[in-house]
Parts: C-alpha cells; structure tokens; sequence
C-alpha cells in the first residue's frame, strides 16, 4: 500500500513540474523580447505559452495587452457605448464609439424595413426585392447571429437617423483602427481583423500566427465592434458560418454588385470584396 502511494505521490509530483517547466520559459522569453522592442515576435511567444496545461492565460494576456499599447486588461478592451437604438421591430441593439463614429455593435435582426414593410424569407434570391435569410439556413442561429440581407433590404433596414455604411465609413472605420497600436496586431498597420471580430462563434483555429481572427478567439475585439461570424447565403445555399462576417456596403461596384467586407477565421486583414446584390451578408449601421 505505502509503495502505491509513493507511485501516485511520484506521479502527481512529476506532473506537478512537468507543466511547470512548461509555460514559465515561455513567459520569460516573451518578457526578454518584449523589453528589446520585439512585440511581434513576443506575441507568437506568449500565444505558444498557452497551449501549456499549467499556462497563466491571466498573464499572458496582459503581457499580449502591453505590447499592442493596450495596457493591462485582462480581456477585449471594449469600446464606449454611445447609447442604444431601436428598429421598427422593437428590438434594441447595443452600440460603439469608435473614433468620431458610433456605430451598432449587434448585427441587424429586423423582418421589417425601415418603413415597416415586410422582408420576406425564402430560399430563392434577387437584386432588386428584399429577401432575408437564417445564417446556415437555420432559425436557431438567428439570436446569436441575427438574420442576413440581400442588399435591397441592406440599404432599407437601418433605423431613421442611421444608414447603411458607404465606403468612406468604413475607410474612416478602418483608418482609424489601423492608426492606434492597441487595435492592430504585430507590426503591420492593417492587421486589425482581430480588434474588430467578436470574441465567441469562431472556430477556434491554432496556428503559429497570433493576429489570425480564429488563433485563442478570447482575444478579439479590442474595438468592440464585435463582428459575429454569420457566414453567408447565396439562393438556396448557406456558407460559413463560425469561419466568415460578412458585413455589407451601401457603395455599389456595379449596377449588380456591390461592396462586402469580410473578416475570416484564418486572416489579420478585413477584405474587401465585390458581391452580387442578392447574396445575403449581415448588416450594421452607423449613426449619421
């Protein structure tokens, strides 16, 4: 019986200092390039610590926090709401000050345009009428994702006194974060994909590149803008949901397309790109 115990005591103890010897060399080489000036490469050090079973994630994430700029929290450093504000519907959304813009920080979730006239639902598509649809074709998603437009209901659905963002809000959406270290991620300016993604839906994707949208998805969101990844739907297809936000432009390409920018799992950068008006993509407004 002593014997037994002193196996089990010797296994615990063994285990004890094996996670140990772990996560400590991992912070400590990451503290050594973070204080030479070298905050990427103390990132992907950092962000290796986690994996470990004894890592202090607490601390970790306060060090990743330092060298975005973004002091110490613990967490997403969410930004300042600048109020609520309701659709024809009835539902309140949350909102976010981000630089001089306030912008809904919720994707739209109305049946109704502004006006009150019905979306309908439906499987087909069209450039021309609206049509809204379940992200992966299934109601039970729409509380957590909300619905997805085509863009004739993207440009109606905004509430009176908000819109549909053009091209240059989002150029001044984008400036802005590109412009403060705290919302970029390493070294490059437009790696900001990662301030603006939500912190829950993603698949959580590991890889050696801590700026990617879906590498420890509990880091996003430094901005609060909280883009949730609601996929998109084309006709009678679904695509991507928990791997894409995809978040309409009121700026058409064409008289059949128009802008979409997209935030992916396994990307530092939001895209943009060029959609056929009757693909279905999530809608934010912003405050005129």
């Amino acid at each position: 019986m002593k014997k037994i115990i002193m196996v089990i005591f010797g296994l615990i103890l063994f285990a004890t200092t094996a996670y140990g010897q772990c996560f400590r060399p991992y912070l400590e080489e990451g503290d050594k390039l973070r204080n030479q000036g070298r905050c990427e490469d103390a990132i992907k050090v950092y962000t290796k610590g986690m994996d470990c079973v004894d890592a202090d994630i607490e601390v970790l994430n306060q060090r990743i926090a330092l060298c975005r700029g973004g002091g110490t929290n613990t967490s997403s450093t969410t930004g300042k709401s600048c109020g609520s504000v309701k659709d024809y519907n009835g539902n309140t959304y949350k909102t976010v000050q981000i630089g001089s813009q306030c912008w809904m920080a919720e994707n739209m979730r109305t049946t109704v345009d502004r006006d009150g006239r019905d979306i309908q639902t439906g499987k087909g598509g069209s450039e021309t009428s609206m049509y809204r649809y379940c992200p992966d074709g299934e109601q039970d998603n729409v509380p957590q994702y909300a619905y997805l437009y085509n863009w004739p209901a993207a440009v109606k659905i905004c509430p009176k006194g908000w819109h549909l963002p053009t091209e240059a809000d989002w150029t001044k959406l984008t400036d802005y974060l590109s412009s403060q270290s705290k919302y970029t991620c390493g070294s490059k300016r437009d790696n900001i994909a990662k301030a603006m993604a939500s912190t829950t839906g993603w698949m959580s994707k590991k890889n050696n590149d801590p700026c990617m949208v879906g590498n420890h998805p509990e880091f996003n969101n430094a901005s609060g803008f909280n883009a949730l990844p609601a996929g998109f739907n084309k006709m009678k297809y679904a695509y991507g949901l928990n791997y894409l936000a995809c978040i309409w432009s009121a700026t058409s390409y064409s008289e059949k397309n128009a802008y979409f920018h997209v935030i992916t799992i396994s990307s530092p950068i939001v895209n943009i790109l060029e959609s056929n008006k009757a693909i279905g993509g999530s809608v934010r407004c912003v405050k005129d």
